[in-house]
């Protein structure tokens, strides 16, 4: 099979994909914490599925898959200002996602889009 890039958005914040809420006890029953995906990790998970579409994904690859990321961070506004102070290192302090947690951000937005699961 070819292989099929896509230049998806900037992963949100693991922080911010996934929350979770106290559900107080009640009776007998003891309080709960439930994790669920926010409104914003849905927003940006439709916005995975749509550009997969577009680039011709119509249905999750089966089976085991190969994943290659490239990982870029925004650029601050100041960043050429950086630079000429900085040269290559310019971007050593730019706040950017850990590795792994953009991973998983990114694993769980294209399961069930353009691959059956992060498990492969």
């Amino acid at each position: 099979m070819n292989p099929i890039t896509l230049t998806l958005p900037y992963a949100i914040s693991a922080n911010r994909y996934w929350a979770t809420r106290t559900v107080p006890a009640k009776g007998a029953r003891k309080a709960m914490a439930l994790a669920y995906v926010t409104a914003e990790a849905k927003a940006y998970k439709a916005q995975v599925e749509a550009i997969c579409r577009a680039a011709g994904v119509t249905r999750p690859l089966p089976g085991r898959v190969a994943i290659d990321v490239q990982l870029f961070p925004h650029r601050p506004l100041d960043w050429k200002t950086r630079q000429r102070k900085l040269g290559a290192a310019w971007d050593d302090g730019v706040q950017c996602l850990d590795l792994d947690n953009a991973n998983k951000v990114l694993l769980d937005a294209l399961k069930d889009v353009a691959i059956e699961d992060d498990k492969w």
